[in-house]
């Protein structure tokens, strides 16, 4: 081993200075691989994270067209003209104080679900005698 000191050591390097600059050159190698693999992968979450947010700010503005749309569809929504609104209940057609009532918006009972409620002869009345009584 000591000729081959002396060989590098005429050039001016001797053979521990040339292991270690090329155990750098190595390592400078590796770390290079490990950033060119690693680019790919911080360019798709860079490009995900963009993404993400544009679907998010895209889904929030269809949103708001759908429920702006929502409410100007039942505002300008035509009722029927036997409607009635009762509270706890919502919309119902037909004649509220019959007993066969459906409490729909659709159908107004079982018995005659479309026609008039007025002469019906399956109409049974409601007796409300019983909570007007607080004695």
């Amino acid at each position: 081993m000591q000729p081959v000191r002396e060989k590098f050591s005429c050039q001016g390097i001797d053979a521990l200075g040339f292991e270690q600059a090329s155990q750098s050159r190595f390592f400078m190698l590796i770390a290079l691989i490990v950033v060119i693999g690693l680019i790919p992968a911080l360019v798709s979450l860079i490009l995900g994270l963009y993404a993400r947010k544009s679907f998010q700010s895209n889904l929030q503005i269809a949103a708001d067209y759908a429920a702006r749309e929502r409410l100007r569809h039942i505002s300008t929504r035509p009722r029927h003209p036997e409607a009635h609104y009762v509270d706890g209940l919502g919309l119902m057609i037909g004649d509220i104080t019959c007993q066969l009532n459906a409490k729909s918006p659709f159908i107004r009972c079982a018995a005659n679900p479309m026609g008039p409620c007025k002469g019906c002869r399956d109409y049974e009345g409601r007796d409300y005698g019983e909570l007007s009584n607080t004695d």
